[in-house]
């Protein structure tokens, strides 16, 4: 009988213990979630991008700002320029002449910058094509963070909310005017992920891909994101480093392959970027910009109350392209006349929004699921890049100003991206925490309690209490309130589907697709009317074919420049980059880095214009009182011959021809021995000329005649690049007239040749030419040694 009892006993409890079994089995079933493929994530993302950007794909509407100002003229130069082949290292079309290839921010050898070469039509770049570049990148980031979110373990679902939080974050959709940043972020993901895989996995491939993608988004040309990106790779490379020696991961021997895994990618991309970085270090170092005042470099400092705008964008205002916002942006700062309106463009450097529901499923992940070294570091860095980000307001980017690099930009707020990065990738996790603890009511009261907080935030600002603490006018806290209005809205509507998926009501994944709805919708009504111009950048700069004809120079034999723009009263017939898209030589223009000797030290604007070989230059019509063109007739030829010389030191010039006023027609001033017998008197009687026959970008070639000794001067900028060769002999190219170029050439017959052989250039693009080299035959190597060791 007592056996009896024991064997049944034993069979409920084996019963119970099945049946137990069954129901965690069934729990399991009931927290799963269904995953899919990542051509599916692709294609939502090109479906995404295709609906934000609908209006610039169906030539609607068109990117603004410094799209149309900087970025068109630059790319349709390099664009027609390059479509024959030839790398355009000289523009004469702006500021009298100036370095193209080495002006960093022209991106000249970004792979896809060159594509635009297949979009020029009648010697013009084509809008749209560059506009779709640009866009193309927004698919890039999305597809870049979902593969780096789906690294890191997170369900496909999580890493489609991570991945259109990053990529239609106001930190990307406010930078297309600044494409070059909108590069870098994009590619920004996969280097992460490639790099963290190339330490976790023992993969000198997957580093090696990291390093090369990292050298190729830094020719896209963008210094400042180019260092905070390395930065960024190399603090998590020293973070894993620290954690794996801590935890005696490695040791010995594989302490140095370790290091030099961490490390190669920045040397890979150090070696990619060599060709662009050595002649734009060149040009750096005589520009205007080579050195920056700790106030300067402050500008565009993150306010802490600014911080707000992770739940409100429109917080202090909003800018867009249309010009009919309803936002006016008002946000004030501390300037040399106390407190005043910032300028309008802080709105978008200062612009992070990535959507309501990434905020509050990223603080919901590190509430709930802050663990391994991964997840501490990306949280370190999120907290860094907000405290670097205030710069002159915080105590992080005093420090760092004196630090190589750091003190040598602007806008610090930039630096943001790092905190949208990681919270993007938090809101991932948090997704997956909210449908792993179902039924989990501690961690689903803590979403519930961030979730209520943002409410609340966005109730004060649909009252007016926020937007009254901060001193916003009241036609700004208007705007403010019905902006507020639509987040308190997507809160509750985040609330409601955590909720309908914790009580079991909405299937996890069902849960999923509405929050990826959400994101979108939430970040389409934030950022896409920003980008939204009327004006067309090619009409912009469409000028009518007779003023064009007149002003265009017949290369080689009538060479001369226009001024277009005068200062009192200020006025500007063109647009300052006019040249460089029709061609017209202009002593104007706009560009970020501009040489620091650019301007002879004469007194008149007149004596300036003459001497830059201006034959077209903007007046005022006194009698009817409105700008006209005036042909001039005294200016000086782009070349021509003198034969006295003042030798006066390099730093005397300036203030030696000021005062003493020399014929500068008749007596070049120079600051080196020339290396000939030259006449001491600018009076001599010679017989002689000097005529242009070949004028390209980085190619000139004059035919003198002379019966004397003597210097062939040009109108055209000293550049250290620039060499000069007469008869084939290279000989010293002098700095004549405070900025511009002498070649001493003695009596006779002589083809005087300059042609732009930049040292610097040369050394990059071997550097980098090394650097591919060696990772291809690195990468084939490590597919030569995987595919063994599957064999």
């Amino acid at each position: 009988m007592l056996n009896q009892d024991i064997e049944t006993m034993a069979k409920k409890v084996v019963s119970r213990k099945k049946a137990d079994n069954e129901k965690v089995v069934e729990d399991k079933k009931t927290i799963s979630i269904k995953e899919f493929s990542p051509y599916i994530a692709i294609a939502v993302f090109i479906f995404t991008t295709i609906v934000f950007f609908w209006g610039q794909l169906s030539g609607g509407s068109y990117f603004w700002e410094d799209f149309t100002e900087y970025v068109y003229p630059v790319q349709s130069f390099a664009a027609t320029e390059s479509a024959g082949f030839e790398i355009p290292h000289w523009n004469p079309y702006t500021f009298v002449g100036m370095p193209f290839v080495a002006d960093l921010q022209a991106g000249f050898f970004y792979p896809f910058n060159r594509l635009l070469n297949f979009f020029v039509t009648d010697g013009h770049l084509s809008v749209w094509a560059l506009q779709f570049i640009i866009i193309l990148h927004f698919i890039i980031a999305q597809a870049g963070f979902f593969f780096l979110a789906r690294s890191w373990k997170i369900s496909s679902l999580g890493s489609m909310i991570s991945a259109v939080s990053w990529g239609f974050s106001l930190m990307l959709v406010c930078h297309v005017i600044h494409p070059m940043i909108i590069y870098h972020l994009a590619w920004f993901p996969l280097v992460v992920m490639l790099f963290r895989q190339g330490l976790e996995q023992n993969s000198y491939k997957k580093t090696i891909f990291s390093g090369l993608i990292l050298g190729m988004s830094m020719l896209s040309g963008h210094p400042q994101l180019t260092l905070y990106e390395a930065f960024f790779i190399l603090l998590m490379g020293l973070w894993y480093f620290i954690f794996n020696i801590k935890e005696k991961k490695i040791s010995g021997s594989a302490i140095g392959f370790y290091l030099l895994r961490a490390f190669l990618p920045l040397v890979i991309g150090a070696g990619i970027f060599a060709i662009q970085y050595m002649p734009s270090a060149e040009l750096a170092e005589l520009s205007q910009r080579k050195e920056m005042t700790y106030e300067a470099a402050g500008e565009g400092s993150l306010q802490f109350r600014q911080l707000y705008t992770a739940v409100n964008p429109k917080l202090f205002g909003f800018v867009d392209g249309s010009g009919k916002s309803s936002v006016p942006y008002h946000l004030t700062i501390d300037g040399d006349k106390g407190r005043q309106q910032a300028p309008y463009y802080y709105y978008w450097e200062s612009a992070f929004y990535f959507g309501i529901a990434a905020l509050i499923l990223g603080l919901f992940a590190v509430s709930t699921s802050l663990k391994g070294k991964s997840k501490i570091f990306l949280l370190s860095a999120g907290i860094f890049g907000i405290l670097f980000a205030m710069g002159s307001n915080g105590f992080i980017f005093p420090i760092f100003y004196n630090l190589p690099f750091f003190g040598s930009f602007r806008n610090p707020s930039r630096m943001m991206f790092w905190f949208v990065f990681a919270l993007s990738l938090f809101a991932g996790f948090g997704f997956d925490s909210l449908w792993k603890n179902i039924g989990n009511k501690a961690t689903f009261t803590r979403l519930l309690i961030i979730a209520g907080f943002i409410s609340f935030l966005a109730v004060l600002m649909v009252t007016g209490a926020i937007p009254s603490a901060f001193d916003v006018p009241d036609q700004v806290a208007s705007g403010v309130a019905s902006a507020s209005t639509i987040i308190f809205i997507i809160a509750l509507a985040i609330s409601i589907v955590a909720i309908l998926i914790n009580k079991k009501i909405l299937n996890p994944f069902a849960g999923g697709i509405l929050l990826v709805v959400i994101v979108f919708l939430d970040l389409n009504f934030a950022g896409a009317s920003f980008n939204q111009s009327e004006k067309n950048p090619a009409d912009v700069y469409k000028l009518p074919e007779q003023l064009k004809a007149q002003f265009t120079p017949q290369l080689p034999g009538n060479i001369f420049r226009v001024n277009t723009r005068m200062y009192n009263p200020s006025y500007s017939a063109m647009q300052r980059n006019q040249g460089m898209v029709d061609k017209i030589m202009l002593t104007e223009g706009y560009n970020p880095l501009i040489l620091d000797r650019v301007k002879p030290p004469v007194q008149t604007r007149e004596e300036l214009n003459n001497i830059y070989n201006v034959k077209y230059q903007i007046d005022i019509d006194q009698a009817a009182r409105q700008p006209v063109f005036t042909e001039k007739n005294n200016y000086f030829p782009r070349a021509w011959m003198v034969h006295n010389a003042e030798v006066i030191k390099s730093e005397d010039v300036e203030k030696y021809i000021l005062e003493k006023r020399p014929d500068l027609r008749k007596t070049a001033v120079i600051e080196e021995d020339p290396g000939l017998e030259l006449s001491k008197t600018p009076d001599v009687f010679a017989q002689g000329s000097a005529e242009i026959k070949e004028y390209d970008n980085n190619y000139i070639s004059a035919h003198v005649l002379s019966d004397m000794n003597g210097l062939l001067c040009f109108s055209e900028i000293w550049y250290p690049a620039w060499k000069a060769y007469v008869d084939g002999k290279e000989t010293n190219m002098l700095r004549l007239d405070y900025c511009f170029r002498a070649v001493p050439v003695p009596s006779g017959d002589h083809v005087v040749e300059l042609k732009y052989e930049s040292a610097a250039f040369s050394g990059g693009a071997t550097v980098t030419l090394i650097t591919l080299l060696l990772s291809i035959g690195g990468l084939v190597f490590a597919f030569i040694k995987q595919k063994a060791k599957a064999e």
